[in-house]
């Protein structure tokens, strides 16, 4: 078994700024609306909205990915999901340290990944290239990736 830790110092920062900044927002949009600039308000409800977005995928994410022969398992918490290497359609990257691994069009995963804009597709340090060089060794093909 191969255990991947893939969450990272920066994005665990960014998420725990990210809910200061919520925290933030709730009451500046209080104040907006008491003195009726309802502008404003719509800005914030927006920022705010993305601003859950963001922290509801950064929780859905598995930080932890095992790999077995016949399977790899994600962890997060005491949730665990197997998934077989045969069943492993696409590893897309996102943005926001994210990478999704397509199973089927209405099961797919979050896991954190470790990306930015300038860095190589062919990096080394890149989570989707690990994962599928680790999944290629264990099954002889390397499934579909989809870069940044």
């Amino acid at each position: 078994m191969v255990s991947i830790q893939t969450m990272e110092k920066k994005p665990r920062r960014i998420y725990f700024v990210l809910l200061a900044l919520l925290a933030f927002l709730i009451p500046l949009g209080i104040y907006e609306v008491y003195n009726k600039q309802y502008l404003y308000f719509a800005l914030e409800a927006v920022a705010f909205a993305f601003g859950v977005s963001y922290a509801v995928r950064f929780k859905r994410a598995f930080p932890i990915i095992e790999l077995y022969r016949e399977h790899l398992t994600l962890v997060r918490g005491t949730v665990r999901k197997e998934v077989p290497y045969d069943a492993i359609g696409t590893v897309e990257e996102m943005s926001n340290f994210l990478a999704t691994i397509y199973i089927s069009p209405k099961e797919q995963y979050l896991i954190h990944s470790n990306h930015y804009p300038g860095m190589p597709k062919d990096d080394t340090k890149r989570t989707v290239n690990i994962l599928a060089g680790e999944i290629k060794k264990r099954t002889g093909e390397c499934p579909y990736i989809k870069h940044r």
